[in-house]
């Protein structure tokens, strides 16, 4: 994980006119004071990051009150671009100070500096006591009401809602997803609710899969299919390779003779390789991170938790948490890997953004059953997540997790009653 540290470096104080060569060059009286003012946004280990134009104030007697632009350029372990909506992105590929060369000027006179962004790693670290199992349930739909809320008040079990917060809102969708009144309900019945993300987009960095040339339309990722709906969101995305780095707009998702591709809205202004990124833009993530957030505690609903939607995460995914302000984040561990991967957690959880949970409704009871014996130390702590919406996840199917549970000594309990988060 990592954090960044902006600095202005003043690296020339020559003050030369913008109104043409015959102009002659003004040299200040005094050096020019940058102060720094307005600076947002982190940087992340191999990701696009995308940061409000950095503002600065700039006096001395002849500039005030000019902004700061970065200026594009790209080195050997990052790479720098401004895009046409006025946002800056980063991408460093490791820790270390990375510098960026940069002007400010007010249309009439402008000055050169250097940007210094330090990289420096940072962790956090959830504990917890005694044999803690959450089950937790994800998008919201309205079989969370009327089919899981009553087994769990039978069983006299908590649990957590992921709630995709646009749906409630959503009056056509009402007979489909619940309503701010039923998840206040389900929260009195011992459920916590938790962000999944205001529209249900990935947060994670995909990647191009093919070459996409200028003028092309289409790009073909590794998560084609997860964008089916990202003509519902009101922002931008942002594709970023070795060399450039532009916003683009998605109408849908496709499919064709060669596999499935994402159509854009306007052509691409730049090519990209095979293997750059593609991630929502600082619009994107504040709308379905901190937005998400901002309506959950506004009706009073839920405490500072996320399940990323589509269960995908990656460290620009979790540094954008942390800002925000959430606690803990859920990953979804695919079924195929599921002897591959640990979801047994022993007195902590190392990185409490990235908790690995797998999906009950295709686990057997041997399985469970293993799973939650396999350890004889005092302190565990184990999410088991699935889907109401889910055939394959029946009353049974929860009675019976329920009853391993027992006998296997662990307690349901909810991430705000059973996790304890410091961060450094």
């Amino acid at each position: 994980m990592l954090r960044c540290i902006w600095s202005v470096i003043v690296c020339t104080f020559l003050i030369t006119a913008c109104g043409g060569s015959d102009s002659p060059p003004v040299i200040a009286n005094t050096p020019p004071l940058l102060k720094q003012s307005a600076v947002s946004g982190i940087t992340f280990q191999g990701v696009t990051f995308d940061a409000k134009m950095v503002s600065s104030i700039i006096s001395d007697d002849n500039i005030s009150s000019v902004s700061i632009d970065l200026l594009s350029t790209s080195s050997q372990g990052f790479n720098v671009a401004i895009s046409d909506s006025g946002y800056a992105s980063f991408i460093a590929y490791q820790a270390g100070v990375y510098e960026i060369d940069a002007s400010a000027s007010d249309g009439e006179y402008q000055i050169d500096f250097t940007l210094s962004i330090e990289v420096t790693e940072s962790s956090c670290v959830a504990n917890f006591t005694g044999k803690n199992i959450i089950l937790s349930y994800d998008d919201s739909p309205l079989s969370d009401y009327d089919f899981v809320l009553p087994v769990h008040l039978d069983l006299g079990i908590p649990g957590e809602i992921g709630v995709n917060t646009d749906r409630i809102f959503e009056v056509s969708n009402n007979d489909k997803h619940l309503t701010v009144n039923q998840l206040l309900e389900i929260k009195q019945g011992g459920f916590e609710m938790l962000s999944h993300g205001a529209a249900h987009q990935p947060l994670s960095t995909t990647t191009l899969l093919r070459d996409a040339a200028s003028g092309q339309n289409t790009v073909h990722t590794n998560l084609d299919s997860l964008y089916r709906n990202a003509w519902k969101t009101s922002y931008e995305w942002i594709l970023s390779g070795p060399d450039s780095s532009e916003s683009i707009d998605i109408i849908t998702n496709r499919s064709s003779d060669k596999g499935p591709f994402i159509e854009l809205v306007m052509p691409l202004l730049n090519s990209f390789p095979a293997y750059s990124v593609f991630v929502p833009s600082e619009t994107g993530m504040n709308i379905e991170m901190k937005q998400s957030l901002d309506v959950l505690e506004e009706y009073d609903l839920g405490g500072k938790h996320i399940s990323y939607p589509f269960g995908l995460s990656d460290d620009r995914t979790v540094e954008y948490a942390r800002r925000y302000g959430y606690v803990t984040g859920r990953d979804a561990v695919p079924h195929i890997n599921r002897f591959e991967v640990d979801t047994l957690y022993i007195d902590s959880i190392g990185n409490p953004f990235e908790i690995n949970s797998l999906d009950f409704a295709y686990l057997s009871e041997d399985f469970i059953t293993e799973q939650l014996n396999r350890s004889a130390e005092p302190n565990q702590f184990i999410i088991f997540f699935s889907h109401s919406w889910d055939q394959n996840l029946t009353a049974d199917k929860i009675r019976s997790l329920a009853k391993i549970a027992s006998e296997s000594g662990f307690s349901f309990t909810t991430r705000s009653e059973s996790l304890s988060v410091s961060c450094s």
